[in-house]
């Protein structure tokens, strides 16, 4: 009887190496460790600052915005008349390819880099030029605009009295382009 009772424990013990192994093969070792998380890098990463502030916009800086503005304006005219001048034949076709045009441009009124897909990289480099603003400058003077513009509170308590009063000296100019 030992020997029938130790042949059934060696046959029932490579019967259960037999089916781990075969759910080893299938579903992985399930007596694994779970794999570590990675590791967090060692300083954290910060978002940038915006370094623009209400209270540096003055008459100068409005006059730069508002002459990169005009600057754009002008190449975007002069594409859309260029647009509407070589395309041939129907005088519709020219009317409704610069009418295209002309909405495409002014379809986002944003900073330059921040518009539509179909931005106009010309216009967006007219107006770098012309205003000398970079892209916060840029973004932060809208920003403020519309706050004052709109009466908007918070923006209201951080921009100094100076700084509302260049922008609503040139309140009808400025309504146009800070929408």
């Amino acid at each position: 009887m030992p020997i029938r009772r130790l042949a059934s424990a060696t046959l029932i013990a490579a019967l259960i190496a037999l089916l781990g192994a075969t759910a080893s093969a299938q579903f992985g070792n399930p007596f694994k460790k779970i794999p570590k998380a990675p590791s967090l890098p060692s300083a954290p990463v910060h978002p940038p600052k915006h370094t623009f502030k209400c209270s540096q916009i003055d008459d100068a800086m409005v006059d730069k915005f508002l002459k990169g503005k005009d600057a754009r304006k002008k190449v975007e005219d002069e594409e859309a008349a260029e647009a509407k001048g070589n395309t041939g034949g129907n005088a519709e076709v020219k009317q409704a390819e610069a009418d295209a045009l002309q909405s495409a441009a002014g379809a986002a009124n944003l900073p330059f880099g921040h518009g539509s897909s179909g931005s106009n990289s010309k216009a967006d480099k007219a107006e770098r030029e012309a205003s000398g603003l970079d892209a916060d400058q840029l973004a932060g003077f809208v920003e403020c605009c519309i706050g004052v513009l709109h009466d908007e509170a918070v923006v209201l308590s951080q921009t100094p009295l100076t700084s509302m009063d260049a922008i609503m000296k040139r309140e009808g100019e400025l309504s146009k382009e800070c929408k």
